[in-house]
Parts: structure tokens; sequence; C-alpha cells
């Protein structure tokens, strides 16, 4: 990913899809707006609004997308406009690459912006999951003026810890975790020496499964969903040489026995209200183990747990369309050892992921196989009655038709599938040999 130096800082930034204006009210007033510092008359040439220079600088504001603006004086290239997040600060704006420039928003509220272009060689996921045993250790120190924004989703754990760091139990702690103990339950937050039980007083049955909740924690007031926690941490001033990992907590150097199994699709940490790393969830395409992209320094972080984080579906960075578009699958429940098959044929040879989603109804230890063309890809098994369990299986198919079927491996039990998916994750050159172990 390219990194542009600009003039008035020199952190870079990074590209986006589109900026898209925003608008304050249905009447209509604009909040986004960009002076261009172009002379067209005796007014500036304004970008996602009109500068009405014959009535004192007003200006009448539009809602659009910007995905490139280049401007033209004769035959002369003037400036040329693309849209990007500046690292500094994480301010979405436009770069003019003819000239060096920055331009960011004149109007008020920020700029809806687009997904970040990723680099060449990955793949953007709806977010990655741990089974248990994965995580990341950011690099992040811990220390009191760190904070974080996550956006996860509880899969199916019940007194675990999500992410954080802490040296001994209420020690230099900075962290996130659901507890069920002591006859209370919900989120808690852990900051210096103290901890807040039942944040905003989730119970269980809202925490696990149930969505994707914002959080920020990290100082003296939580939010959950963009509400205050139900109480306020006493200031402190705390630090250790312990980093942050995320998908659990670094309990004195090692990942916590309490280790989550939880669905991250967004994590920014800031240290004194500076941007330090800001994580989406991809797959490389080398290696097809999914982890965290930090935009904020260009770097792949990769699980150092064991296992394999299982993977979201994809979102961005591939140009194959699913197999199944427009046409699905026809599966919804699978009864003992019943099985459902769909037929289907693709146009590349390449290596594909089938994607799905599946819980057992009433109860846990439905066992449900997939195969392909009438070879094994293995077998999963529910485990909790809490929401949906993703699995993923990668394989090489080649050009023409095949046939998927998953059926039931556990007489008398019934298994719940949805959100089938293949998607092409490669495309393969003809001759070239694949072999999976």
């Amino acid at each position: 990913m390219t990194s542009y130096a600009v003039r008035d800082e020199s952190e870079g930034t990074v590209t986006l899809n589109y900026l898209n204006s925003r608008t304050w009210d249905c009447r209509g007033q604009a909040s986004g707006t960009l002076d261009a510092a172009l002379v067209a008359q005796t007014g500036s040439f304004y970008l996602f609004a009109g500068n009405m220079a014959y009535s004192g600088g007003s200006r009448i504001g539009c809602r659009c997308r910007i995905m490139s603006f280049t401007m033209t004086r004769g035959d002369e290239v003037v400036m040329d406009l693309i849209p990007v997040r500046r690292k500094v600060d994480g301010k979405p704006g436009m770069y003019d690459v003819l000239n060096d420039v920055f331009y960011v928003n004149q109007g008020s509220m920020d700029f809806v912006e687009g997904e970040p272009l990723l680099p060449e060689g990955y793949i953007g996921l709806d977010f990655i999951e741990s089974t248990g045993t994965q995580y990341v250790n950011t690099g992040v120190k811990c220390a009191s003026n760190v904070t974080m924004q996550a956006k996860f989703y509880n899969a199916r754990s019940a007194s675990k810890h999500f992410m954080g760091v802490r040296t001994a139990y209420q020690q230099n702690a900075l962290g996130l975790s659901f507890q069920v103990e002591n006859g209370s339950e919900g989120y808690c937050v852990a900051w210096g020496s103290k901890v807040v039980q039942k944040l905003l007083g989730r119970s269980l049955t809202e925490g696990v499964g149930d969505r994707f909740h914002d959080f920020t924690f990290g100082g003296q007031y939580l939010l959950l969903d963009g509400r205050f926690g139900n109480s306020a941490i006493a200031d402190q001033s705390f630090a250790s040489d312990l980093d942050i990992y995320a998908f659990t907590v670094n309990n004195g150097g090692t990942p916590h026995t309490q280790m989550s199994a939880i669905r991250i699709a967004g994590l920014k940490m800031y240290r004194n209200g500076s941007l330090v790393r800001d994580y989406i969830p991809v797959m490389p395409t080398n290696s097809l183990a999914p982890g965290l992209y930090d935009l904020q320094n260009d770097v792949f972080y990769g699980n150092v747990g064991t296992g394999q984080f299982l993977a979201g579906d994809i979102v961005r960075g591939i140009d194959a369309p699913d197999a199944f578009a427009g046409e699905g699958f026809p599966v919804s429940e699978i009864v003992g050892t019943a099985f459902e098959t769909k037929s289907f044929a693709v146009r590349d040879t390449g290596v594909y992921r089938l994607w799905f989603q599946y819980k057992g109804k009433g109860g846990t230890g439905h066992s449900l196989a997939a195969q392909m063309d009438g070879q094994s890809l293995g077998t999963v098994t529910t485990s909790t009655t809490n929401g949906w369990t993703a699995a993923h299986f990668d394989l090489r198919l080649g050009n023409g038709g095949h046939v998927l079927a998953l059926q039931g491996a556990s007489a008398g039990k019934s298994t719940v599938v949805d959100s089938v998916t293949l998607r092409c994750l490669r495309k393969m050159p003809s001759g070239l040999t694949i072999v999976f172990k």
C-alpha cells in the first residue's frame, strides 16, 4: 500500500475507495465541503458543494461519493485528487497527488469514508473469529493513556477475556471481558486496579451470540454502542512493559487461560488520543491464514496462538463472483443423517473457500459433514447452543461442474445451516498443481 507524504503532516495517508459527504438533517444543510483553493471568478472552487460567491460565499451542499477528481486549466492538469484517510489523526479528506497537498473537510461533522483499499496480496473479510486458542499480539504497551475502540460479536464465550493486559489480578490492568460469577453477569472493563462489572447491565442472554457491539474502553469512561457505562472509574496513572493482546488478555506475559471465542470486525487503538493501530480483518492470499491488517502502519498481524482463525464472508479483494450468487443453497435444516446437495459450475480453476454457519437445534454435539464431488472436506460439530458457529474449507476446483453435499452425521439430531457461500480466493494458471494436506 502506498503511503503518501503530505505537506502539512508527515504521517502519511491511507487510500480509500470513496468519500461520501454527509448532510446535517433533512433540510439539506451541507456539512462536507472542501475548499480546493483554486480561484474561479472571485471565490474558491468548492468540492461537495457549490460556492455561491455572488451571495457572500454561501454554499449549496450535496450528498455524493467521489472516487477521484481531476481539474485542468486549458490543456494542463492542475489538480488530481483521490480520497484518503490521514494517518496522524484518522481524518478523511482528499489528497492532491500532483501538488502534494491534503485537503480536510471545511464544513461540520466528518466525511463518511469508503472501505480502505487493501494492499496487494490480501483479501478483505467481514470479520475473523477465534475458537478459543487464537490471539493477536498488538505490540502496544499497557498504559493508562491507551484507549481502544472495538467492533465485535461475542460468538459463544461466557466468563472469558476478550482483549487487554494485566501484570496480575487488578494490577496495571486494561481490558474487556464477559463474566458470569458471584451472581453477576455481563460485560466487565478493567482499568488500573479497578473493575466495573455489568457494563450497562447487559445480561448473559444479550451478551452471547446476539449481534456485533461497538465498545470504547480505556480511561475513566466506558461506552457500549454509544452509551456510557453505569459508572465511572476513578482517575489513575499506571503502565507496564506488557503488550496488549486481542482475542484474550495478556496475563503477566502469557495468554489468560480463559481465552475467548469472538468475532472482530474492526479494532482501533489510541495513545494520548493519537491513532496507533487501525486493524481490519483480512486473509493473505499466499497463506490463506486470516489475521488483522494494521492500516495505520501497513503491517499484517497473524495468529500467535494455536490453530487458525475462522474467516467471515469475503467482502473485497477478489474479482471472482460467488459461485452460488443468485441461486442460493437449499439448506435450512438437516435432520439426522439426511443431506442436501447443490450442483454448480465454476468458470476459473483456482482455490475456493466454502463458508457457512451452523448451529444445533435443541442441544450440542450435532455433527455435519461436507463433501465436494464425493470427496470428504471434513466434519464440524456444534459445541454451544448460543448463536451460530462459522466454518470454512479451502479447496482447489477445476473449471466446469461440481456437486457440493452437506450431510448430517448425528442420528436423531438436527443441524441448522445458513449463509452457505463459495468464493474464489485465487485463480490458477493452467498446468499449476496445488496439493492440500
